[in-house]
């Protein structure tokens, strides 16, 4: 009787995860001009959230760049926009004399990493774990994640960097 139960669970389980998983398959990108954008999420939301946090943000032609000073760590985010989505985001976190990275700029990085999932809990979790075990193996890695390609390089040097784009 109890391995019935845990089969129908574990089915139940697996149902559940292609669902979500086979769901935002679907819908994590969508056509913005000639690039593929993240879906419903303006740019002016991101950077208005990164402005209420401190950040300051400019514009230059189709990228918003958003830069913040906490103490050794200096980030910065650029986002590329057409029609008003995000196409691509640009990530680098500097820390002076190779400071070891903090959890507060781990999770700075994994905010920006689950954005193009940010409603998928499985794969927003996925990503999270993907960038806790780049970051400590300290080896340049790319990734293709759904409809997004993911590079995060120098994650043993003062200069992070992360890269997500959309799939062309």
């Amino acid at each position: 009787m109890v391995a019935v139960a845990v089969a129908v669970l574990l089915v139940s389980s697996i149902s559940a995860y292609a669902v979500t998983t086979n769901y935002r398959k679907g819908d994590t990108s969508q056509s913005c001009d000639t690039y593929q954008c993240i879906p419903r999420l303006k740019a002016e939301t991101v950077v208005k959230a990164l402005e209420e946090r401190g950040h300051t943000c400019s514009t230059d032609y189709n990228h918003q760049t958003c830069k913040l000073r906490i103490g050794a760590f200096y980030f910065e985010a650029t986002l590329q926009v057409a029609a008003g989505l995000i196409t691509r985001i640009n990530l680098r976190v500097y820390r002076e004399q190779s400071a070891p990275l903090t959890p507060g700029s781990v999770a700075y990085i994994k905010w920006f990493a689950a954005l193009p999932y940010r409603d998928d809990p499985v794969l927003t979790g996925q990503i999270e774990e993907w960038v806790d075990q780049q970051i400590e193996a300290t080896e340049d890695t790319k990734a293709t994640i759904g409809d997004y390609e993911y590079v995060l390089a120098n994650p043993e040097t003062y200069n992070v960097t992360v890269e997500i784009k959309g799939k062309y």
